[in-house]
């Protein structure tokens, strides 16, 4: 696999690690993935609601920054057995991270995960409709929208 990362044009940057976690409880996941919702939120990406919880799973992504690797991405995602689908509630790669495919790293990692361990036949998620940077990156990923979500406000 082909990455950011391998490209020559980075070549000041350093190794990364991403691993899956069971759960995100007392992880450095659970923050990143709040973190995410924020600034969703706070860009007007988001509805308001949070969806995490401590049964999550996730892939989270280490980066070197200095001399130690930090908590650089995360992915939270839930399989559902009898739909044989993942469901991705959060992605997020801190802003002094972006632009070095680390999204890409996660999402491929979710993928063979999904394929070969879990034997998934879908893997799904939403986004807003106005967050134009994840539509253009799922679709160069080969995912298609498949619905919209249609809202009235009683107050």
């Amino acid at each position: 696999m082909t990455s950011d990362f391998d490209n020559p044009r980075h070549s000041d940057m350093k190794p990364l690690d991403i691993q899956l976690l069971d759960g995100i409880n007392n992880t450095p996941a659970l923050g990143l993935a709040i973190r995410g919702w924020a600034d969703c939120e706070e860009r007007g990406l988001g509805d308001g609601t949070l969806n995490v919880h401590a049964t999550m799973k996730a892939f989270l992504a280490c980066a070197q920054n200095g001399r130690e690797m930090i908590p650089a991405g995360v992915m939270t995602w839930e399989y559902d057995a009898a739909l044989k689908r993942v469901w991705i509630y959060q992605s997020y790669v801190l802003p002094e991270f972006r632009g070095r495919g680390i999204y890409n790293l996660l999402w491929a990692r979710m993928v063979e995960h999904a394929a070969i361990d879990l034997k998934a036949h879908s893997i799904q998620s939403a986004t807003h409709i106005r967050n134009s940077a994840m539509r253009a990156i799922a679709a160069r990923q080969g995912r298609f929208e498949e619905c919209v979500v249609l809202r009235f406000n009683l107050a």
